[in-house]
């Protein structure tokens, strides 16, 4: 393989990452997450936008990079499980849902842990947030 792996399909960088013993792993891994660690801030920021309402003064940042390695973290540990579990492979509009799931589940895991007044906001909350920011 003598292409580089940054003008691979997300089919075949997932299979790549998800191999350990590949020659070009490293480098995928590398190119996987400079691919969607903007996606993962993203979903991550709107996620504590939603949930702190502007009351906590905890660093953004912080707790976004902290997102952002935590999901690459859990499509890498128990020898790449994750990403061998994602079937559809051919689509990248499935892996950035997959993403999105994951980051999301991490998020209000860490949001919950991280925000100062330890309010948690019912899914009704969130909702409705989600909708006066839409208007």
């Amino acid at each position: 393989m003598t292409n580089s792996v940054k003008n691979f399909p997300i089919e075949i960088l997932l299979d790549i990452c998800a191999e350990k013993t590949s020659p070009q792993f490293q480098t995928a891994w590398t190119e996987l997450i400079h691919r969607y660690k903007n996606y993962v801030a993203v979903i991550a920021n709107k996620k504590y936008h939603i949930w702190n309402n502007n009351h906590s003064t905890v660093d953004l940042s912080e707790i976004t990079n902290d997102i952002i390695n935590n999901v690459f973290m859990v499509l890498y540990l128990d020898d790449c499980s994750a990403l061998k579990l994602f079937k559809a492979r051919t689509s990248e509009r499935a892996f950035c849902g997959y993403l999105a799931t994951i980051t999301n589940r991490l998020a209000i895991r860490s949001l919950k842990k991280n925000l100062k007044d330890g309010t948690v906001y019912s899914i009704t909350d969130i909702q409705d947030q989600a909708a006066n920011e839409d208007k």
